[in-house]
């Protein structure tokens, strides 16, 4: 075998034994300490791409559950203020029922009048001051769209600013807690009074009006009962034939009040039997719309549940799909680490030796 003092060509190879093994120790040092296959493009580039795929996913599925629970818990505030709406309006329809019981004297009524004005006052109430996160839920305005995926245009929504268009026969409106009521705009009904014919319209499904059209052919004028419809803004307009004697002009205008379709719930007036009567009616529809609108947010509460339960069965199947391309195998690491400090330590060993190798060199030169 030949001795060179200049070129040592065993130790060179010891140390690049050396720098592999100690490279091999590194990288599992670094894999086992953050738990990560792929720390760097130069682990794995392929690999590192697909992982931040994943890890996009993961995290805005994440993020979409927490946004359906939000989703959930939005409707169930609605929900739970329109429970009590109802129990309101519940209340108020049994008021109306008593009312309109024939042994009731007008003081009665008026004392029964008061619960009804004040239960529909909180109903407005409740209507305009129920928000969420600073937003109002009740109020008419309200169209949330709900995020529910880990990508663009995966979402759910729904508003409570679509109410249902019902007709009360001449008795305005309401619009309350995303649910708005109109009266139509055509004629309600043709009522004889005497020689008057009261035309009760709706005028842009808004207001209600009144107008009393007389042929007059005598000396005496009969005022219609306007009052009979306690739920318009009534306005009479009275043409007088030129060929008739004259008669005393009603008044222009006169109104009563269920409430500004536009503002709100109103005061409806149970002060008489037929007031009651009507009321007992309008009720009836106000609460069915109510319960209509409380059976759309419970299915919404629903369909947001299973989105739920679909969105973290796919959020743990892609996180398992990204373990196995980015997490560290431990088994796998811990062999390697072995194999890598067992190596070191022999390179090291031989390396010692390699060097020592010109030295023998030096020995022939006695």
């Amino acid at each position: 075998m030949a001795l060179y003092v200049n070129t040592n060509t065993s130790s060179l190879s010891a140390q690049r034994q050396l720098m592999n093994s100690s490279k091999t120790l590194d990288t599992s040092f670094q894999r086992l300490s953050s738990g990560l296959r792929i720390n760097s493009a130069a682990d794995d580039a392929a690999g590192l791409q697909v992982s931040n795929r994943l890890t996009s996913q993961v995290n805005g599925l994440n993020q979409a559950v927490r946004n359906a629970n939000d989703g959930i818990s939005v409707a169930q505030t609605a929900e739970g203020a329109l429970d009590e709406t109802t129990n309101m309006l519940q209340r108020m329809r049994t008021l109306s029922i008593q009312s309109a019981n024939g042994s009731n004297s007008d003081a009665d009524r008026k004392a029964l009048q008061q619960e009804i004005t004040a239960l529909s006052t909180e109903i407005d109430r409740i209507a305009s001051d129920t928000t969420f996160g600073g937003r109002s839920l009740l109020d008419g305005t309200y169209d949330g769209v709900y995020q529910v995926g880990a990508d663009a245009n995966q979402t759910i929504s729904f508003d409570l600013s679509k109410g249902e268009n019902q007709d009360y026969a001449g008795n305005g409106g309401f619009t309350m807690a995303g649910l708005s009521s109109n009266a139509a705009a055509e004629a309600k009904y043709q009522e004889e009074v005497a020689a008057y014919n009261d035309y009760f319209v709706q005028k842009d499904a808004a207001k209600a009006q009144a107008r009393a059209e007389a042929e007059a052919n005598g000396d005496e004028y009969e005022d219609p009962e306007l009052e009979a419809i306690a739920a318009a803004e009534e306005r009479g307009e009275v043409y007088v034939d030129p060929n008739a004697p004259a008669v005393p002009q009603p008044p222009a205008s006169r109104s009563s009040s269920f409430g500004n379709p536009e503002e709100g719930f109103g005061t409806p007036s149970v002060t008489s039997i037929q007031n009651a009567q009507s009321m007992i009616s309008i009720l009836d529809n106000m609460i069915s719309a109510v319960g209509s609108k409380r059976a759309e947010l419970g299915a919404i509460q629903n369909r947001l549940g299973s989105s739920i339960s679909n969105l973290s069965n796919i959020q743990e199947n892609v996180s398992a799909a990204r373990s196995r391309v980015r997490d560290a195998d431990f088994a796998e690491e811990t062999a390697k680490l072995t194999s890598a400090q067992i190596l070191q330590q022999a390179s090291s060993s031989i390396l010692a030796q390699a060097n020592q190798r010109p030295q023998t060199a030096l020995s022939l030169l006695g």
